[in-house]
């Protein structure tokens, strides 16, 4: 097998640009560097919610979504605006690049160059969407702003993804990368919008569902546009017919519902993560095999299952520098990795896994120092802790679906709110810091007797 078709789609390595994506992208562009600071995410926000992934020009070999000729237009805005300046580095900024590192150099080398031009692609994303977001926000209104673009956005794209489920057309088929007709399975239509695939479009949604939600602790709130967004990503959600985005809005559930215990939280992840040891040993079966027992709509549990047991037998393939082999020999249809856990084995090795586990709980620390700082400000800790309930739902979803496209641009936006925060929160819990107060001592005065 050819190593690069491992990280490749059937879309890549060819033009597929509509005239009116076209017209829409040099929109969005302009509008980048020509609106406020504060709304210059919107039209990223807006791309992804309505322009499929595929949609790209290749110049010399090299693909350019359209995403990616955006980030070039938000960095164009930066250095000539000069809005870099604002950015302080933040210790998940150190994990991050470090974490961009094995997964972009193994399969260069175990390659001998061929993924050469890919992995940059995956560097130019990453690092090009992570910095972009911590340069654009930098305080609690730009994560407002931020979200309610998101909510904004939501309406018509359920209102999109219902003509779907009743025509069982999808309109986003003529430009390219998504199908005309909408797959279905088990009589459920599987919507999925502009987005490559059901799946991605109901986490997507799901993931940002939580910080939509904590819009309603305004002081002012915009109940019927919140109310409104909520229903919204729900009827996306059902409509996409798929087990993981229920299980995403599930895991969003149980991580605003921790908000009553956030006092606590310590303990109850070590009580999970014993609990979980000690169920590996109780059980007949693997603690992993528990995921079978997750049956919502129909979905392939078995089947992630499977490919968690088989990625562990065959991780002597894997574990050192990742492998470009493929996993179709693992067994029967487990060429389809559902696991970005896995993927990212397959990049990196075990070392890739480790990263991302640490990036994690640096992300983690962070907001939870965060909603401790601005205590006892409850808008603002409500905020924070629905963006790390977001991040959480990436955590989980992580085990049920490979990341790309518009759903790692989420995953990447998350983590920049978190490092641009933590960063604000850290400079004002400094300035705020009771400084030593040194009290000079008085010089020696010579008495009058010695004087004499």
């Amino acid at each position: 097998m050819d190593p690069s078709t491992i990280f490749s789609h059937d879309h890549h390595g060819q033009t597929t640009l509509h005239p009116l994506a076209l017209v829409v992208m040099v929109a969005l562009g302009v509008a980048m560097l020509v609106v406020r600071r504060q709304y210059a995410i919107w039209p990223i926000i807006i791309m992804l919610c309505f322009l499929p992934s595929a949609q790209r020009v290749v110049v010399g070999g090299l693909d350019f979504t359209l995403l990616r000729v955006l980030i070039l237009f938000g960095w164009a805005r930066l250095l000539m605006r000069g809005e870099t300046s604002g950015l302080v580095w933040h210790r998940l900024d150190t994990i991050f690049v470090i974490w961009l590192v094995p997964q972009s150099l193994f399969p260069v080398l175990d390659t001998g160059g061929l993924l050469l031009v890919n992995r940059a692609g995956l560097i130019y994303d990453a690092a090009g969407l992570y910095f972009l977001f911590r340069c654009l926000i930098r305080d609690w209104e730009d994560l407002r702003r931020c979200v309610y673009c998101l909510a904004y956005c939501s309406i018509p794209s359920a209102a999109i993804f219902l003509i779907e489920w009743t025509t069982g057309r999808n309109m986003f088929a003529v430009f390219g990368g998504v199908p005309e007709i909408t797959h279905m399975r088990d009589g459920r239509l599987r919507c999925q919008g502009p987005f490559a695939h059901a799946i991605l479009a109901g986490v997507f949604w799901a993931s940002v569902l939580p910080m939509i939600a904590s819009l309603l602790w305004e002081k002012r709130p915009k109940r019927v546009l919140i109310y409104a967004s909520i229903v919204s990503v729900l009827v996306i959600v059902v409509t996409c017919s798929s087990a993981t985005p229920v299980m995403a809005v599930a895991f969003g559930a149980l991580g605003c519902g921790m908000w009553l215990v956030r006092r606590w939280m310590t303990p109850i992840r070590w009580s999970v993560a014993i609990g979980l040891v000690a169920l590996h040993f109780v059980m007949q079966a693997p603690v992993w095999h528990l995921i079978t027992r997750i049956d919502v709509v129909g979905g392939e549990s078995y089947h992630r299952y499977r490919l968690i047991q088989a990625a562990i037998d065959h991780a002597h393939e894997w574990w050192f520098i990742g492998s470009r082999a493929g996993t179709g020999h693992w067994g029967h249809m487990l060429y389809d990795v559902t696991n970005y856990y896995i993927v990212q084995g397959l990049h990196g090795g075990v070392l890739q896994v480790a990263l991302l586990a640490i990036l994690f709980t640096i992300a983690f620390g962070s907001v939870g120092r965060v909603v401790r700082s601005v205590h006892p400000d409850r808008t603002r800790q409500i905020y924070m802790w629905a963006v790390g309930v977001s991040l959480f739902t990436h955590a989980m979803s992580f085990i049920a679906v490979s990341y790309f496209g518009q759903l790692m641009t989420m995953f990447y936006l998350d983590l920049a709110i978190i490092g641009s925060l933590g960063v604000l929160c850290a400079s004002r819990r400094r300035r705020r810091s009771p400084r030593a107060v040194v009290v000079p001592q008085a010089s020696p005065v010579a008495s009058p007797v010695s004087a004499s």
